[in-house]
């Protein structure tokens, strides 16, 4: 059901001027039949105050947020416009998916200054496109080399430049190193969320960003880093019952900032809670209460084996998307990326699998050239798109979701085909 949101709303006084030419009387007459409607209008108030925005789709990262990569990134998705054109198909890519690291956006406690993601959603509305915004909780890196900091110096210890003298944060983040499928470690810096005030602040943030950009149109949504935590239920102080609360307090913070926006959590394994405490929180906070999205950041991640297939995540607390599956799909955006593939599928078949199995509303992929991975299904972006532009192709999943009331404009038109 589409509804106009406040965003776009025209108010009285200008709803006025527009009009103010055409003489007195019949500003009185407009303006009292203003009054009556809005009397009528009152009782669609909540509903309208209450709607998301609505923009499923595919979209693209920039690795960096420079001039040069948006207009590599320009360049791609111009392609899938071209094909789209071309092929006599509507335009499936929506935009650009932006990184932006906490660190950078608040230099001292409570001071914030999101003028770059301003400044990038300004620049994909003028081209008539969306972003989606990662605000990053945590950073990858290379081992051996020093991965960037991702949290506030002031929530930091003086052992890492950090002002946190009386230990309020209790170190901030923590350091592991992970050694992934293609035994190439990867060094990551994680928030500490079980410590009450980093989540705390964290909340804070989203609610800062989201009172100056949640009504932005070009805003599509909003997104946080993956659930895993690796190391983290061995670091000195970890406690289940805090990691589960700082979360909880995330959700009710986002849906506080967020009531226009799509909150989207990516959810992967190894949280360190039980079966009952990821039901607790995503049935009491973040989907079941506050309607957020959620996501995972890989289809790749689950399969088993290249025998096995692509298959959804089963019912393991270890597994968080295959619960947030299995209980909430279609009733919140559920978003994916794609990074790469480190098996034989061709883009067909992820994009299948995505959208038949999965629903998946929102997929984002990576600019490289090489997509494919080490059982010889190289493919490139441009293959994807070939593919996604194909008429009559079910790319993603464009029906709205049952716990949504869009606002704004419509999303793209799609096809007549819909997820069974």
């Amino acid at each position: 059901m589409q509804r106009q949101c406040p965003i776009h709303s025209v108010s009285p006084v200008a709803y006025q001027e527009r009009i103010s030419s055409r003489g007195s009387i019949l500003i009185l007459w407009t303006l009292t039949l203003f009054f009556l409607n809005g009397m009528v209008f009152s009782k669609e108030s909540d509903a309208a105050d209450s709607c998301k925005k609505w923009f499923p789709g595919h979209y693209v990262y920039l690795y960096a947020n420079t001039t040069n990569e948006w207009n590599r990134v320009k360049t791609i998705i111009d392609t899938a416009s071209s094909t789209a054109k071309t092929n006599g198909t509507p335009q499936h890519f929506r935009g650009y998916v932006v990184h932006h690291l906490w660190r950078d956006l608040e230099s001292r406690e409570g001071v914030y200054d999101f003028s770059a993601i301003g400044q990038q959603l300004d620049k994909a509305e003028s081209e008539g496109r969306k972003l989606k915004v990662f605000l990053d909780d945590r950073k990858f890196g290379e081992p051996g080399k020093e991965v960037p900091l991702p949290l506030p110096s002031y929530m930091l210890p003086p052992s890492e430049g950090g002002t946190d003298t009386d230990n309020t944060y209790q170190g901030g983040d923590y350091y592991v190193e992970q050694q992934r499928k293609r035994s190439d470690p990867l060094g990551i810096r994680y928030a500490r969320f079980w410590v009450a005030p980093v989540a705390e602040r964290y909340g804070a943030l989203l609610k800062a960003f989201g009172e100056k950009y949640d009504n932005h149109p070009a805003l599509a949504m909003v997104i946080q880093q993956e659930t895993a935590l690796l190391e983290g239920m061995f670091q000195t102080g970890w406690s289940k019952t805090g990691y589960l609360d700082g979360r909880k307090n995330i959700a009710m913070r986002a849906s506080e900032a967020f009531p226009h926006t799509p909150f989207i959590l990516l959810t992967n394994g190894g949280m360190g809670l039980s079966k009952d405490q990821t039901a607790e929180w995503f049935d009491d906070a973040h989907i079941g209460l506050y309607h957020h999205g959620f996501g995972a950041p890989n289809p790749q991640d689950e399969v088993k084996s290249v025998d096995v297939g692509l298959v959804p995540w089963k019912d393991d607390p270890s597994e968080p998307f295959g619960y947030a599956y299995d209980k909430f799909k279609d009733k919140v955006v559920i978003s994916m990326q794609f990074q790469n593939s480190w098996d034989r599928y061709d883009p067909k078949t992820f994009i299948d699998h995505m959208v038949q199995e999965q629903h998946v509303n929102a997929i984002d992929w990576f600019p490289v050239t090489t997509l494919g991975g080490s059982h010889g299904a190289v493919f490139t972006i441009y293959d994807v798109i070939n593919q996604i532009q194909t008429p009559g192709y079910l790319s993603y999943n464009a029906t709205l979701p049952s716990d949504y009331t869009a606002c704004g404009e419509p999303p793209l038109p799609h096809t007549n085909l819909r997820i069974q």
